[in-house]
Parts: structure tokens; sequence; C-alpha cells
């Protein structure tokens, strides 16, 4: 695997993870997240950025092994809304069951939208990144 390609796909996971996540904490949905007591009021974004790279990372190391180099668009799409599955599933619906959520059902759709559009971006920066040619 070539080495900027490894970067580039750490990359493109955080700058999709920020475009999504940081617009539905900061921007979109920011009063639903203020009703949810445990959040930080100012939040250690250093440790959110270390989190990004560190699952950028584990994704361009999956990537190539899992699919392979000159891969289609949709074979991009689908390992990361594979990945996504995984990380929002916990996210949108256990995180719902341990926590005092005012709204379950609020939370869930704002962290599965969020989790579908982050994925979905970092889909079509992957395949553009592998893409044949």
């Amino acid at each position: 695997v070539m080495p900027y390609r490894h970067l580039l796909v750490v990359l493109a996971y955080v700058v999709a993870t920020l475009a999504a996540q940081g617009t539905s904490h900061f921007a979109l949905n920011a009063e639903h997240y203020a009703s949810v007591g445990f959040f930080r009021p100012d939040p250690i974004v250093a440790f959110g950025i270390t989190s990004m790279i560190i699952q950028g990372g584990v994704c361009a190391y999956l990537y190539p092994r899992l699919v392979g180099d000159g891969s289609t668009m949709l074979r991009a799409l689908t390992f990361a809304w594979t990945i996504g599955a995984i990380l929002v599933s916990y996210i949108a619906i256990a995180l719902a069951g341990e926590y005092r959520i005012p709204s379950v059902s609020g939370w869930m759709v704002v962290e599965g939208t969020a989790g579908i559009a982050q994925f979905t971006i970092f889909g079509i920066l992957l395949g553009l990144i592998y893409r044949r040619g």
C-alpha cells in the first residue's frame, strides 16, 4: 500500500467526520446536544481528533486488504457504510440505552443521520482516493 494513500484515507476520514459530526454538534443540532446533560460545555477537541486519526488509520489499513486497489465507488461506499454500521449503531442505539437522554428517538435520529452523512462522505472520498486509472 502506498504511504500517501494511507495518509489520504486518514485525512479523508478526519475531513468527513469534522464535516458531518462538527456540523451536527455545533450548528444543526447544538440545542439537542445542549439538552443532554452529560456533555462537556467545552469539549476536549484534541481527544476527538485523536480518535478520528485512530479510526481513519484502521480504515486505511483495512480497506486495501479487504477491497483492494482500483476499487469502484460502490465498493468504497459499501466499505464505509459497513464500518459506519459498527460505529453508528453503538453511538445511536447502545448509548441511548445507557445514558439518560431526554429524547431517545431524537437522539437516534440525530446520531443516525449524522453518522450516515459522515460515512457517505468518507465513502465518496475513499472511492476517489482508490479509483481506477
